[in-house]
């Protein structure tokens, strides 16, 4: 006779919760700058540069005067990293100043017209009903933290992919991510966080 072992649960909401707010200026960051913008930029700078201006800049707090802003910015042009550089068309040259200040720039901006659309009550109120966003990434995850709850609701893991999910089995992911989002606090549409952030200890959580 087979002997199951149950597995002990463990929230993932806990460990999304401490780090939505770098998330948060990630996100921002892959908004403010495009394939356009990094075209002029060696290949694979775009991560380190998101890299920066998230851990340089942050959410803009701390430039509370305009001359504590100007001061702030031509010390982020003398930070940039000096690793990057521009693209096998210019021969992989430094970029100029002007390359640096757009980078910190549209950055900036980005993080000025993304607090324009919405109030904070009515965001509030927005997240709380939100569905994460799946992929094949997301849905990978998602068998790993809520298997034992979806076999328990006749999904199984072959069910988990983007081009088979059945409706009936969306529904049923997203209402076992809000349930364990509620109960640490949370909301459920910070799920995919742990993906913005792209860290080492989520690419091992992934197995890749």
């Amino acid at each position: 006779m087979k002997r199951y072992v149950m597995r002990s649960e463990i929230n993932p909401f806990h460990d999304i919760r401490h780090s939505h707010g770098k998330c948060v200026l990630m996100h921002l960051a892959q908004a403010a700058f495009n394939n356009t913008t990094f075209r002029i930029f060696r290949k694979g700078s775009s991560g380190r540069l998101r890299e920066f201006v998230t851990d340089k800049i942050g959410d803009g707090r701390r430039f509370t005067s305009r001359r504590d802003f100007e001061m702030e910015h031509a010390k982020l042009l003398r930070q940039f990293p000096r690793a990057i550089r521009l693209n096998a068309n210019t021969r992989y040259r430094k970029p100029s100043f002007g390359h640096k200040a757009k980078v910190i720039d549209l950055y900036l901006k980005i993080l000025f017209i993304q607090r324009e659309p919405l109030d904070a009550a009515t965001a509030k109120r927005l997240g709380k009903r939100l569905h994460v966003p799946l992929d094949n990434i997301v849905l990978k995850s998602v068998w790993k933290d809520f298997s034992q709850q979806l076999e328990a609701t006749g999904v199984a893991k072959r069910d988990l992919s983007l081009s088979k999910l059945s409706k009936k089995h969306y529904r049923t992911i997203q209402e076992t991510i809000a349930s364990h989002a509620k109960q640490a606090g949370t909301v459920a549409i910070l799920y995919d966080d742990r993906y913005t952030v792209g860290s080492e200890q989520n690419r091992r959580y992934l197995g890749r």
